[in-house]
């Protein structure tokens, strides 16, 4: 049923219980001051839910899976940053979207938290990359496109042009080659 449950360690469960177990509806006011409300399954978060931490007033809200984030969700920094997109295991993975405190935003795959796969990023001075990344580094095949209007097209390594591209310069000039 309902009810309220306090622990020695000073965190304080309200919601419904089962079977000894907090179980559907509730929220958890966690000793340092943290907050979680949303779904339980047998103690743990798990359904849909908002994690509110104390330290600095960062926030997720989204989906748990056996007291992780996992599946959609939209977690936001106090600094202005913010990621809407899924994760597994507690970290970026798979599609999704980090707006970043400078202006920053990068749109595409995730893996193990970091930029992997195709994506898109928008720098906030105007200038776009659109490709591959490894690890976090722009590497394989993309298109990086300045805000002065100058587009090189090809290939990148460890983030930075390295193979065969085209650099095209706003005068007209080109450069085909490797580089």
């Amino acid at each position: 049923g309902q009810g309220t449950y306090h622990y020695n360690d000073g965190k304080r469960f309200e919601g419904l219980f089962v079977m000894d177990e907090m179980q559907g509806f509730g929220t958890m006011y966690y000793a340092n001051g943290d907050t979680y409300t949303g779904l339980w399954e047998k103690g743990l978060r798990h359904g849909t839910g908002v994690y509110i931490w104390c330290s600095d007033g960062s926030n997720y809200n989204g989906e748990w899976h056996q007291d992780h984030k996992q599946g959609r969700g939209r977690m936001f920094w106090l600094d202005g940053a913010c990621y809407d997109g899924y994760w597994k295991n507690d970290v970026r993975h798979g599609e999704g979207t980090f707006s970043y405190a400078n202006g920053d935003e990068y749109t595409g795959q995730w893996s193990n938290n970091v930029q992997h796969g195709k994506g898109e990023y928008r720098f906030a001075d105007g200038d776009t990359y659109v490709g591959e990344y490894v690890y976090g580094v722009r590497s394989g095949y993309g298109t990086y496109t300045s805000e002065n209007g100058s587009v090189y097209v090809g290939e990148f390594r460890d983030g930075d042009l390295d193979g065969k591209g085209r650099y095209e310069m706003p005068s007209g000039e080109v450069y085909d080659g490797e580089w």
